[in-house]
C-alpha cells in the first residue's frame, strides 16, 4: 500500500505549490520583469517589440521550470512543494513582462 501512495508523487510533472503571493512567487514576477527590461538592448530592432520581448521572457522561463523539473527528479524531490515544473512560475513570469510593456506602453 505505501508504494501505491508514493508511485504518483515521484512520478509527478508539475510543481504542487499554489501560492501565489509566496517569497519565491514574488522572485518569478520580478525575475520576468527584469528579463523583460533586459532583451532591450540585445535585440535588433526588428524583433524589439512588446510581444517578442514578452515570449523570449515565457521561453527563458519554461527552460528554468524544466531545469527545475529535471533537478528535482534526479535528487528524488518530485512531489514536493517547490520542486518541478511551476506553472504558477511560469505565469508570474510572464505576468511581470507583461506589467512591464503595459508600463511601458503607458509612458511611452
Amino acid at each position: 500500500m505505501g508504494l501505491a501512495l508514493t508511485a504518483p508523487l515521484e512520478a509527478q510533472f508539475l510543481d504542487p505549490d499554489s501560492c501565489w503571493t509566496c517569497a519565491s512567487s514574488r522572485q518569478h514576477f520580478a525575475a520576468g520583469a527584469v528579463i523583460d527590461l533586459a532583451w532591450r538592448p540585445l535585440l535588433r530592432p526588428g524583433l524589439n517589440r512588446p510581444i517578442p520581448r514578452v515570449l523570449l521572457t515565457t521561453a527563458v522561463g519554461a527552460i528554468y521550470e524544466g531545469m527545475d523539473y529535471v533537478e528535482a527528479r534526479v535528487n528524488g524531490k518530485l512531489g514536493r512543494r517547490g520542486y518541478g515544473f511551476g506553472l504558477i512560475d511560469l505565469t508570474l513570469d510572464v505576468a511581470g513582462a507583461v506589467l512591464v510593456e503595459l508600463v511601458d506602453g503607458v509612458f511611452r
